[in-house]
């Protein structure tokens, strides 16, 4: 009922055992609508998920809340939305890792999860984490972001800065307005 992460996925500063598990999400959201031919993949997935344990990483609450999200699971979608709320920063965003500073990653994918379960755009949590954004961008339109790999955790990473700019600019996207 799981999917094997690749590439540079299991030497993240996470459990392996977690990142098995958001790859997993991923993947079951993405095949949850693609037919019925998927269905028993789709539900052996969801049977690992719920035995699985809470993750370390924002991107687990983040994956598990648009999985509900996408299999109409309105219990599961309030307690991650709840759980993303409890883990904002002050300073409006969300590190990569729970607990950690606040990153262009972490605010991306929780600010984008949160809009895509239904949270006003104009709520005081959605609006620090855009101010969060928009405050954080560097001169040349990307945003730093420290590493995901365990070696390169205390340092700006490429790899890292990419994929924060990309879900910051998701997230942005997901609040303007129709």
């Amino acid at each position: 009922g799981t999917w094997q992460p690749g590439g540079q996925l299991p030497s993240q500063k996470r459990p392996k055992e977690e990142t098995v598990d958001v790859t997993t999400m991923w993947l079951a959201a993405a095949l949850a609508d693609a037919g019925d031919e998927y269905q028993e993949t789709v539900a052996k997935a969801i049977k690992h998920i719920h035995a699985s344990k809470p993750g370390k990483s924002n991107e687990w609450y983040v994956a598990r809340l648009l999985l509900a999200q996408q299999l109409n699971d309105e219990p599961t979608a309030k307690a991650m939305t709840e759980k993303l709320l409890d883990q904002q920063h002050a300073d409006g965003g969300w590190g990569w890792i729970v607990g950690q500073p606040s990153d262009a990653l972490g605010t991306g994918m929780a600010l984008y999860a949160l809009l895509r379960a239904g949270m006003s755009d104009d709520s005081a949590a959605v609006d620090k984490a855009k101010r969060f954004l928009i405050d954080q961008q560097r001169d040349d339109g990307s945003w730093a972001v420290q590493g995901t790999k365990e070696k390169k955790r205390h340092k700006v990473e490429e790899t890292a800065v990419y994929w924060g700019t990309t879900w910051a600019v998701i997230a942005l996207a997901e609040s303007l307005a129709d």
